[in-house]
């Protein structure tokens, strides 16, 4: 199928883990002239994001328009592989469905897609595309179609500052500054990079990644939020509001790209927030011990009892990367990391910090996240060693364990700890639901950290929280487009993620194929009747 009249181009920005609290508030104190003049002349909603699993999700979520339950990632960096009780890292072939722009292609849409993470650079593309040039957390090696169109940018703009950075804690305000600048820097890279390949063709549709805020929020949030209890007024002072800058640097950048496309579609969005890192997750597997749901670790073998006794310590696998880096220096282990290929040393690191789990003789165990909880029953017939049968006792162990999170309270507040505890396969269908956790466990963001965890039932619990980043993902993003396709001035209810996708394609007059989760945010367009009925892809 190819359209014959084209309608006008489509520009679509991530601004990644943006906040859209933060660009809301600068975009009415002019703080943000672009967005806000977009905002002034288009449409504005609000984005929830399914990243209440975990924010591995997302991106595979925005570029697919499906669920978790259908693409099959979760936290990506830290997965369980099912059928084992290994943990392991996913990459971008692991992700199931095509991204939208291979619909737009086959209608003779032409595309420049740049560094959208968990994406593989197919030759099935229509145009051109670059995979991991500046990933806040790469899935993919550096990579692109054209192959030679990757080589090309690092020659003629370079790489980004960050591309290879270890994120281990910053010490000095001389450290952060370091960082802050190269963030700067790598806004003004990749849109140089962006621009380059633009040059080299004509496109239709435009979508970039820029993975800048992201860093921002998670190394600076305590630099920018004066209530955050590791507010230093020295690097804050000597660093300036680095969060606020690297926004700011964005909203310039877009400027410049989109002041050279007349009557183009823009949109700029993010598909995750970012507040304080607030969860109680350093908290969770002791949690379950005192549920009696999960067997204490062991440690089987001298080497296995010796690394386990040194580098995990009494914290489990969940808290090892922390207990490492308290005794090899970030540094160190990013020196350590450059002699390895990346495959070995994911899958390596990840067996060392899942080594002396018991989690074959347990009911329920605890996986790696980040802004929320995750913990996965041992079903029988899904895990090696399944000890809870489907059916009526999965549902009942499921609702046990929502109820003792939902009863913790915040030692230091009094108030619940716990948001909401989502049981997934109530929310979520879909043909990959076995990838993903059972539960998980939503934590209140009261802004700061949660110390110490309360309840009738477990007790007090209290462990020391280490945590290199301030920053914590929240669970909604936001869009703002304007263009001769989108209405003007009109703030919109919340939407859902899965949502943009399927908007996208309804830009260029195009229905989404059936398997998508969500819809055209009609809402949004002028003329949204083309986008009513959906493409059967059986």
């Amino acid at each position: 199928m190819v359209t014959q009249n084209k309608p006008p181009r489509v520009i679509a920005i991530v601004l990644e883990a943006a906040e859209p609290t933060l660009i809301d508030q600068w975009c009415q104190e002019g703080k943000l002239p672009v967005l806000q003049h977009l905002r002034r002349n288009g449409a504005w909603t609000r984005l929830a994001s399914p990243s209440f699993i975990s924010s591995g999700c997302a991106w595979p979520t925005l570029n697919i328009g499906t669920s978790p339950a259908k693409h099959g990632i979760g936290f990506f960096h830290r997965e369980i592989k099912n059928g084992t009780y290994q943990i392991v890292k996913k990459y971008a072939d692991q992700v199931h469905g095509e991204p939208f722009w291979g619909f737009l292609g086959r209608a003779g849409i032409r595309s420049a897609i740049f560094d959208l993470p968990a994406t593989l650079p197919s030759a099935d593309i229509n145009g051109m595309i670059v995979v991991d040039w500046g990933s806040e957390h790469p899935a993919w090696k550096a990579s692109s179609y054209p192959r030679h169109l990757i080589r090309d940018i690092n020659r003629e703009v370079g790489r980004h500052p960050l591309r290879d950075w270890y994120q281990g804690g910053l010490e000095s305000k001389e450290d952060y500054k370091d960082i802050a600048d190269k963030l700067i820097t790598g806004v003004e890279l990749r849109t140089r990079a962006l621009q380059y390949m633009l040059e080299r063709s004509e496109f239709d549709f435009v979508f970039c990644n820029y993975s800048e805020p992201h860093w921002a929020g998670h190394m600076f949030w305590h630099l920018h939020d004066k209530d955050h209890p590791d507010y230093a007024l020295e690097h804050a002072a000597y660093c300036g509001d680095v969060v606020q800058q690297t926004y700011q640097a964005c909203d310039h950048m877009i400027g410049e790209l989109i002041s050279t496309f007349d009557e183009a579609n823009v949109l700029v969005l993010s598909n995750i927030g970012m507040g304080a890192h607030a969860g109680g997750d350093m908290m969770v597997s002791e949690i379950l011990r005192r549920l009696g749901v999960t067997a204490q670790e062991t440690s089987t073998g001298p080497v296995t009892s010796l690394v386990h006794k040194i580098l995990l310590g009494d914290s489990g696998p969940i808290a090892a990367i922390q207990r490492v880096e308290e005794l090899i220096s970030p540094a160190m282990i990013a020196r350590i990391k450059r002699v390895f290929p990346m495959r070995l040393w994911d899958t390596w690191t990840r067996r060392l910090l899942s080594m002396g789990n018991n989690w074959g003789e347990s009911r329920a165990f605890h996986l790696p996240g980040d802004n929320s909880s995750l913990i996965r029953i041992n079903l029988h017939g899904r895990e090696p060693r399944g000890r809870v049968m489907p059916g009526d006792e999965y549902k009942q162990l499921c609702l046990e364990l929502a109820d003792a999170f939902m009863e913790l309270v915040n030692a230091k507040t009094g108030e619940p700890a716990v948001e909401k505890v989502v049981v997934l396969r109530e929310h979520l269908q879909g043909d990959q639901i076995d990838q993903l956790p059972d539960l998980a466990v939503v934590w209140n963001n009261f802004r700061v950290p949660i110390e110490a965890l309360t309840s009738p039932r477990i007790g007090r619990v209290e462990i020391p929280v280490f945590n290199k980043r301030s920053g914590g993902h929240l669970h909604e993003g936001f869009l703002v487009g304007a263009g001769p396709l989108i209405r003007n001035g009109v703030s919109l209810e919340r939407h859902d993620l899965e949502d943009v996708a399927p908007t996208l394609l309804a830009l260029f007059g195009l229905p989404a194929p059936d398997y998508m989760d969500g819809n055209p945010i009609t809402a949004l367009l002028k003329t949204p009747t083309h986008c009513v009925e959906r493409i059967d892809c059986e």
